[in-house]
């Protein structure tokens, strides 16, 4: 069974990676080649936090653009707050 994991990147890019269902204390062959992060949104100024709503909205915080971004889980981007004097996370 695969899950995917949400996650940003260095450059502030998210990227949506594929895990294995498995334990990750007991390794396995279908562990060993992890799969190639597959970008979904570049643009993200300063992401400093990010949290999921009970409906799987994922929230990043943008330090440095002063605006909460919401992306849905169909992967829409929307701008949930803005005019933020830095939000911290």
């Amino acid at each position: 069974m695969m899950n995917f994991l949400r996650t940003l990147t260095a450059t502030g890019a998210l990227a949506l990676v594929a895990i294995s269902g498995l334990p990750v204390a007991a390794p396995t062959a279908a562990c060993a080649n992890p799969a190639t992060p597959e970008k979904l949104w570049d643009g993200f100024s300063s992401p400093v936090g990010m949290t999921f709503d009970a409906a799987g909205n994922l929230f990043v915080a943008e330090w440095g653009a002063g605006r909460v971004s919401r992306i849905d889980p169909a992967g829409n981007r929307t701008t949930f707050a803005d005019g933020l004097s830095a939000p911290p996370g």
